[in-house]
C-alpha cells in the first residue's frame, strides 16, 4: 500500500489507537503536529515498509508512539520533527529490529530515536542502523527513560549541541554496537 500526501492534527498518514500492521508499505510525505506519517496510541506493528519525507510540527516526524510499537525490517528516512523525534517519537513501548533509521531531524532532540522521559518510556533497538541523522541533542538517539541498543551501527549522526551518536538523559545499556563518526558541536 501507498500512504502519502495527507495531513491531520495526530498521524498525518495514519492514526492508529487500536491494533495494527503495516506491511510492504510505503508511507510518505504526509504532515501532522503529532506524527507526521504514524501516530499510535494502541499496538503497531510496521514490518518491511519505508516511512519517509513526512513532517511533524511537533514530535515524530516519521512515527510518534505513546502505545506499543515494533518496527521490523524497515526503513525510516528523511522526516523532520520540529520538536523531538525526527524519525520516531517514543513515549511508550518501542522495539526497533533489523531496521534503517537515516536522515531525519528534529529541531531539538533525537533526530533519529526520541525515547522520552516520561515514566514507562522503553525504547529497544537490535540489529539495526541509525546514520546521518540531525538534531540539537542526540542525533542518533535521544536516550530518555530506559533504552538498550544491541547488535547495531550508530553513525555519521550530527548534534549542533550534545551526543552525537547518542545523548543519555536515563537508563542507558549498549552492547556490541558500533558507534563511530558522529559529531556534537560541545
Amino acid at each position: 500500500s501507498s500512504i502519502s500526501s495527507n495531513s491531520a492534527g495526530l498521524g498525518g498518514g495514519i492514526a492508529n489507537n487500536g491494533t495494527l500492521t503495516v506491511n510492504s508499505s510505503s508511507i510518505s510525505g504526509n504532515s501532522a503536529v503529532l506524527g507526521g506519517g504514524i501516530a499510535n496510541n494502541g499496538t503497531l506493528t510496521v514490518s518491511n515498509s519505508t516511512i519517509s519525507a513526512n513532517t511533524a510540527g511537533n514530535n515524530g516526524g516519521g512515527i510518534f508512539n505513546d502505545g506499543n510499537l515494533t518496527v521490523s525490517g524497515s526503513t525510516i528516512s528523511g522526516n523532520t520533527a520540529s520538536l523531538s523525534g525526527g524519525g520516531i517519537a517514543n513515549f511508550g513501548s518501542l522495539n526497533v529490529l533489523s531496521s534503517t533509521i537515516r536522515a531525519n531531524t528534529a529541531g531539538n532532540n533525537g533526530g533519529g530515536i526520541y525515547n522520552s522521559t516520561v515514566a514507562g518510556a522503553t525504547a529497544s533497538v537490535s540489529g539495526s542502523t541509525i546514520t546521518a541523522n540531525l538534531a540539537k541533542n542526540g542525533a542518533g538517539i535521544y536516550a530518555g527513560g530506559t533504552v538498550t541498543v544491541t547488535s547495531s551501527s550508530i553513525t555519521g549522526n550530527s548534534a549542533s549541541n550534545n551526543g552525537g551518536g547518542i545523548y543519555d538523559a536515563g537508563v542507558l545499556t549498549v552492547s556490541s554496537t558500533l558507534i563511530s563518526a558522529n559529531t556534537a558541536g560541545n
